[in-house]
């Protein structure tokens, strides 16, 4: 049985692709992904396309990229999800199921059950009903590697932004806040784990605070990792993708995107360009909808 995986770039949605793959009655084809437009970052999150890209590179999977312009409603994150789903099954004909990394939100469970339902998909929650204080031990004694990318200053200090999700977080977390941050009081960035074949090289960039209320931290691929580079490729690719792929299908939607990335399988001919970066990243009121909602909605933590 296959299915894709909606993957936010987060702990949550890595170890639901450890924990299908040791299972082995799923098998993840590939990764489903919601960005910004503009930012070229995860929406939510916040990791930059380049970190996602290495990410599904340690992890062997190609990436949908469902792309949602800045201020989205739910109504267009829908309608963005439908589009990504529909050309996925145009790569994998057979595909039905999708696998969400949600923990124990059942009001997120059921609007994504409505959703795929109408869309003619099967969810999968292969972590719901997880006491969360024992997975988040588990998940850190599995090797498991992620640091925290967004914080709510409303519900979690700003000095946490940044920090190693690690044991030392887990025992200073206040009563209250969840050990996985299920309810949107932290957000994370994987880089090392059992379901990667190896850890991204990252580094700690700037701390800023959008709406006065999120703390997001940048992390950036370090120099020694190869996804750092950023080729030119033809062939459907846009001039700066920023790491070595290759299309499966022609574009639709917008041009300046790919319908898909996918890691790159053999030698490609490539000439290597620096890549411009805007200074303004990330502005947290990118989603009408409330942050509670969109954050369960679009990934996991």
């Amino acid at each position: 049985m296959q299915a894709l995986l909606s993957w936010s770039g987060g702990k949550d949605a890595a170890w639901v692709l450890h924990a299908l793959r040791q299972a082995g009655a799923v098998e993840v084809v590939g990764l489903l992904t919601t960005l910004t437009e503009g930012y070229d970052r995860i929406a939510m999150q916040g990791i930059r396309r380049e970190v996602l890209h290495a990410q599904a590179r340690a992890a062997g999977l190609p990436v949908v990229e469902a792309w949602i312009p800045q201020a989205a409603d739910n109504a267009r994150y829908e309608a963005s999800f439908a589009d990504a789903l529909a050309r996925a099954r145009a790569r994998w004909p057979d595909l039905a199921r999708i696998a969400f990394g949600d923990l124990f939100l059942a009001d997120v469970r059921a609007w994504r059950e409505a959703l795929c339902a109408r869309l003619g998909w099967t969810p999968l929650f292969p972590l719901f009903g997880s006491d969360t204080a024992a997975l988040a031990r588990t998940m850190l004694a599995g090797g498991l590697r992620a640091q925290l990318c967004c914080v709510d200053t409303r519900q979690l200090d700003a000095r946490f932004a940044g920090r190693a999700f690690d044991a030392d977080l887990l025992a200073e977390l206040p009563a209250g806040c969840d050990p996985c941050g299920e309810r949107g009081e932290f957000h994370t960035c994987v880089q090392a784990g059992p379901m990667f074949a190896a850890p991204l090289a990252l580094a700690r960039g700037e701390t800023v605070l959008r709406d006065g209320r999120f703390a997001y931290t940048d992390f950036v691929l370090g120099a020694d990792d190869p996804a750092r580079a950023a080729p030119q490729i033809s062939g459907g690719m846009r001039a700066n993708s920023p790491v070595r792929g290759e299309p499966v299908e022609p574009r639709t939607g917008r041009q300046d995107q790919p319908v898909f990335w996918i890691p790159a399988a053999m030698p490609l001919t490539v000439t290597t360009s620096a890549r411009k970066r805007s200074s303004s990243w990330l502005p947290a009121a990118r989603q009408r909808c409330s942050r509670s909602t969109c954050s369960r909605l679009i990934g996991s933590t």
